[in-house]
């Protein structure tokens, strides 16, 4: 594809909050003081399943600054779904804002309210609590038993859910091998910097809650049903966030701190701990997963079965919407005769699982991923090469159904990838001798662009041209640290033809942004938001053209905005945009404005593909990831830096899914690694080199041809890992993370 040289698409333009940052100016929310604040902290559970047969706060009312302690009985016992985020959506509704029945280790039991941060975490140690034991179950098995009783009265297994195209049976009858592995992908803590976090107030007969959340209008919508207070008294503001990879996806804190501001009338507080954060928020779905993988003696892919078992943790939650998008994936990346996929959704005493950054893609691609390399390795031939004779291509239907796949540019990805990671002569280089192997392995994948064919996909704009000439967009944006703001800044400027600084991005104001409930998820805001602020920014370069005309009695045709200022064909200056607002005004009584609703069309498929280098201790089981290169479908890049940094942080996330993360639960239910000293992340002297390659040849649909890059990017780098160290050890290690235990366990069974 033939490159535009843009004014500022293209450009690693500096972040509009970088500076703030940087210099620790900038307010969280929990940096935010209200006059006659208070402080509220959980009180959690410290069983995994048990009856609450007493609180006793006694001690607790002792301790200075206490103003109220909620248990169960002082709230409502409405229930509802953290999953759901649009009125008209539908699913199991099962999570209180407090139990007397908690159901995993880290359940909301209680909430204490004090006039200081102090008081209050003093009082919740206080207060104490009288269980009875109930039978638990802990595991995907125990859940497959039909002798553990119900956690809820719905069951502990939800009914299959499949989706299939083809004639698998008949394909698998003809194949010449078929490859099985099962592969089990962990429990993940997002590891954001900032904790769950939430401030909540009742002013002017309106309940105001500031959170660092994802999807401010589902705030709002759960608030109201929870308060029965109308919509138009409830204002939800996005305040900057420290963090979330999803984990601030669904509301954890918002519902319980806007129901005590609101019943208290007073500006409420409520900052998690790390460990409440780890075990009583949201953590990435455990799963585990079945594949069998027909194919012909020449390495063609015929058909494919893939069975899942989805850990959804103590409230059902967003169980079956993973299990579905993780069938979405599946199909999009591979040609194949026929596939059949079929998940089952397990309810267990444990934390409670939700969104996390690629919502099923991880765990899917590790699964199918790691299943590709041995099919290819058991054949005999190059994974690379076995890979690129079964792709998909550009143009291709998803054959689920789905929106077509777009300008795929998985091809692409493998052959520049391959190339800069030398992949020709590392596979092929003889195994090493002595403690030390070294190995190599690849993985491929492909994400979605927002929730065009599932849901209602659109997003609204409002664009205003100022009396001094500024530009001021106002949407629903959600930036969560990755630069949406300036991403957005950028393609407006760009769109417009005004200078970057001249243009002012906020963030959603459920009373103030046009309504747009998706928020920031599915990977959806660059290629359909971005897409709505391209054209908006457009039609108000019209309008303003247009206006300009009528007052400088010039055809709008010869006129054009180029970094704000009105230009004729000579390119001599008509006047400057604050001349025009304020003539307009004055000459007219008008201002300019655009309002426009955006609506999806089409889900384009995001490829990218990971190399991975590895150096296995085979005394120790230690891995060290010497490499990485990863290759990306990104269409076109909006700001080079950022989206390098959305992929230097998703190898970062991925590998510790690989190595080192994972959700350690005793036989007792309780939560062992409920702190970083004992959840261990990828720090960054462990970081391997890392190349990145970026294939930007467009996409129709988004902005300038851009789409997503923020959780694609987290998604390959475990499977081509595993598969590096099973490659060094001539291992089928398929359960994750790979821990020195597991790696020294399949040294010694092969041995």
């Amino acid at each position: 594809m033939k490159k535009t040289n843009y004014n500022y698409v293209g450009k690693s333009v500096k972040r509009q909050d970088g500076l703030q940052k940087a210099s620790g100016e900038m307010m969280y929310t929990n940096d935010k003081k209200k006059s006659g604040m208070l402080y509220a902290a959980l009180v959690i559970s410290e069983k995994a399943h048990a009856k609450v047969l007493a609180i006793h706060t006694e001690a607790a009312l002792q301790v200075e600054g206490v103003v109220k302690i909620y248990t169960a009985s002082e709230v409502t016992d409405q229930l509802y779904s953290a999953h759901i985020w649009y009125p008209e959506m539908k699913d199991v509704e099962d999570e209180a804002l407090l139990t007397n029945t908690p159901k995993h280790y880290g359940d909301r039991i209680a909430c204490v309210v004090a006039t200081s941060e102090n008081a209050a975490r003093r009082a919740a140690g206080a207060v104490k609590i009288q269980y009875e034991d109930l039978p638990m179950v802990l595991t995907l098995d125990d859940a497959l038993d039909p002798s553990k009783p119900s956690i809820h009265p719905y069951g502990n297994v939800s009914p299959w859910i499949e989706k299939s195209f083809g004639n698998t049976d008949f394909e698998l009858s003809r194949a010449f091998k078929i490859i099985e592995d099962e592969v089990e992908t962990p429990a993940q803590h997002h590891g954001a910097i900032e904790n769950h976090v939430c401030l909540a107030y009742f002013e002017d007969e309106v309940l105001h809650v500031e959170t660092p959340c994802q999807i401010t209008f589902q705030v709002q919508m759960m608030l109201a049903k929870l308060t029965q207070l109308p919509m138009t008294r409830i204002r939800v503001v996005k305040n900057v966030t420290g963090g979330s990879f999803g984990g601030k996806s669904q509301p954890v804190v918002e519902p319980l701190c806007g129901f005590i501001a609101y019943d208290l009338k007073q500006p409420v507080l409520l900052n998690l701990t790390r460990e409440q954060s780890i075990v009583s928020s949201r953590r990435r779905n455990g799963v585990r997963g079945k594949v069998r993988t027909a194919v012909t003696e020449t390495g063609q892919i015929l058909a494919r079965e893939i069975d899942m078992l989805v850990d959804t943790g103590a409230y059902y939650g967003n169980g079956t919407a993973v299990a579905m998008a993780m069938a979405k994936k599946s199909s999009r990346l591979y040609k194949m005769a026929a596939q059949t996929y079929k998940a089952r959704v397990a309810v267990t005493n444990t934390p409670v699982g939700g969104a996390a950054r690629g919502y099923g893609s991880p765990q899917i691609h590790a699964v199918t991923e790691i299943n590709i390399e041995n099919t290819a390795r058991e054949l005999g031939l190059d994974p690379l090469e076995f890979r690129l004779a079964n792709l998909m291509s550009s143009g291709d239907v998803d054959p689920l159904g789905g929106p077509p796949l777009g300008n795929a540019q998985i091809e692409a990805c493998l052959r520049q990838g391959s190339e800069v990671f030398g992949w020709s002569e590392k596979v092929k280089r003889q195994p090493d001798g002595g403690r030390f192997k070294t190995g190599v392995g690849m993985a491929a994948i492909v994400h979605g662009n927002g929730y065009f064919g599932a849901f209602p996909e659109y997003s609204a704009m409002q664009i205003t041209l100022m009396m001094d000439g500024k530009i001021l967009v106002n949407s629903a944006l959600h930036d969560l640290g990755c630069g949406t703001v300036t991403i957005i800044q950028q393609i407006v400027a760009e769109a417009a033809g005004v200078p970057l600084e001249a243009v002012r991005v906020l963030e959603s104001d459920t009373l103030r942004s046009p309504y747009e409930p998706t928020g920031t998820q599915a990977c959806r805001v660059t290629y359909v938001c971005g897409e709505a602020a391209r054209r908006s920014a457009e039609m108000l370069k019209e309008k303003i053209l247009s206006k300009a005309s009528v007052l400088a009695e010039i055809p709008s045709t010869s006129l054009n905005l180029i970094k704000g200022i009105i230009v004729n064909e000579g390119g001599e200056m008509v006047m400057e945009l604050g001349q025009l607002t304020r003539v307009l005004h004055q000459k007219m009584g008008e201002s300019i404005e655009v309002r426009y609703v955006h609506q999806a069309e089409g889900n384009p498929g995001s490829y990218a593909v990971n190399f991975a280098e590895v150096v296995v201790d085979t005394w120790t089981g230690l891995v060290d990831v010497k490499k990485i290169v990863s290759a990306h479908d990104i269409g076109q890049c909006i700001n080079p830096e950022f989206v390098k940094g959305q992929i230097y942080g998703g190898i970062q996330m991925n590998l510790g899914m690989a190595l080192y993360e994972k959700m350690e639960i005793t036989p007792e239910g309780i939560v062992k690694s409920s702190n970083f000293s004992k959840y261990h992340v990828v720090n960054a002297p462990s970081m391997p080199e890392i190349d990145i390659v970026l294939v930007e040849e467009g996409e129709e649909g988004g902005p300038y041809g851009a789409k997503s890059i923020g959780e694609s990017c987290a998604v390959a780098t475990a499977p081509a890992v595993i598969n590096a160290i099973n490659h060094a050890l001539g291992t089928r290690i398929s359960k994750l993370p790979a821990t020195p235990e597991i790696i020294v366990s399949a040294i010694q069974a092969k041995e």
